[in-house]
């Protein structure tokens, strides 16, 4: 995948990058925020990628959860 293709599929799915962090402003998961995934010293583009995609999903569910305990 290309810097380019990275970038657009990463704003598509709702992320940037601000100071090698990635952050979710889909408004999806206010506030959350995880690293990319690096493979050799450069970030692998495909992995983070999903990585971003599955950790945004589990930490909607973790606030659901939560928030179905308090009722």
């Amino acid at each position: 995948m290309t810097s380019a293709e990275f970038a657009t599929a990463m704003r598509e799915a709702g992320f940037r990058v601000d100071h090698g962090r990635v952050v979710d402003v889909s408004g999806q998961c206010p506030g959350f925020t995880t690293l990319p995934s690096f493979n050799k010293g450069g970030v692998d583009r495909n992995a983070t990628l999903s990585k971003v995609l599955f950790e945004r999903e589990a930490e909607i569910s973790r606030r659901a959860a939560a928030e179905a305990e308090r009722g």
